[in-house]
C-alpha cells in the first residue's frame, strides 16, 4: 500500500518528519497561486510562505512530493509564474497536476483565458520534462462532459483525516456520500465493503451520474499514482 498525504501547507513543515517516520510515501501540496494571490484565494494569511516552507522540510525529510493546483479565474493567469517557480527548484516535485475549478460557475475561466491556458501548456509539458516533473493537465478539463467508464476506484480509496470518512477516488469528496469510515471500522473491512464494490460496479460501467464533474487529468493522474506505487520499493 502507497499513502499520500494531501496538504494545504499550513502545518507541513512541522509535520513532514512524523509523517516520514509513519511511513507516508508522498506529500501532495495544494499550490494555486503565488504570493498573496494564493493566500487571498485560500482566505489564509502567509498560506503560501507556509507551502515553501513545508516544501523544503518534505525534502529534507526524505518525502517526495507533487503539487495540486486549481485553475480558476483569479488564478489561471499566474501559471507562467508558478511554472518558474517550481521548476527552478533545487528538487522540483516529482509530479504537477492542473485541476480544473468545480461546483461554483462563477469563479470558471473566460474563454480568453482558457485559450491562453491550452496555447501554454505544450511549453509546460516540455519545461517540466526538462527538470523530471511530470505535467498531468488535459487541456480540454473545463469542457462539459457526462460519464465515463473509470477505473479508478479498483485500486484507490480517498480518506478524509479529519474524519475518517472513505470515498471512491479524490473527486468523489465533495460529490457523493462516504462510503466507510476508518475510525469505526478497519481500512480492509472498508476496502472490501458492499458500498465500495457496488460503486467500483458503477463506475466501471459508466453509471456513476456525480463522475460527470471529473476530467480525464484527473482520472490519469490517479494512474500516474497507481503506477508509482507499483514501482516504489516496499517499506522497510
Amino acid at each position: 500500500m502507497r499513502v499520500s498525504v494531501i496538504s494545504n501547507g499550513r502545518l507541513l513543515a512541522k509535520k513532514a518528519g512524523a509523517l516520514a517516520d509513519a511511513g507516508c510515501s508522498e506529500v501532495v501540496l495544494s499550490l494555486d497561486a503565488l504570493g498573496d494571490h494564493h493566500n487571498r484565494i485560500r482566505n489564509t494569511p502567509r498560506l503560501f510562505e507556509h507551502c515553501l516552507e513545508g516544501m523544503a522540510a518534505i525534502q529534507e525529510a526524505g518525502l517526495s512530493y507533487g503539487i495540486n493546483t486549481v485553475l480558476q479565474a483569479e488564478s489561471i493567469d499566474d501559471l507562467p509564474l508558478l511554472a518558474n517557480l517550481l521548476f527552478t527548484r533545487p528538487q522540483p516535485p516529482r509530479w504537477w497536476h492542473l485541476i480544473p475549478v468545480r461546483g461554483n460557475r462563477a469563479l470558471l475561466p473566460d474563454e480568453g483565458q482558457i485559450d491562453r491556458m491550452k496555447q501554454l501548456l505544450p511549453a509546460l509539458h516540455e519545461q517540466g520534462a526538462a527538470r523530471g516533473v511530470l505535467l498531468v493537465a488535459d487541456a480540454d478539463m473545463f469542457s462539459e462532459k457526462g460519464s465515463v467508464c473509470c477505473s479508478v476506484p479498483q485500486f484507490t480509496a480517498y480518506v478524509r483525516a479529519d474524519t475518517g470518512n472513505v470515498y471512491g477516488c479524490n473527486m468523489l469528496v465533495y460529490a457523493q456520500n462516504p462510503l466507510s469510515n476508518i475510525l469505526a471500522t478497519s481500512a480492509s473491512e472498508a476496502w472490501e465493503s458492499q458500498a465500495f464494490q457496488q460503486l467500483r460496479l458503477h463506475c466501471l460501467e459508466g453509471n456513476n451520474s456525480v463522475c460527470s464533474r471529473c476530467d480525464a487529468g484527473s482520472r490519469a493522474m490517479n494512474h500516474v499514482l497507481r503506477s508509482l506505487a507499483i514501482h516504489s520499493p516496499p517499506s522497510e
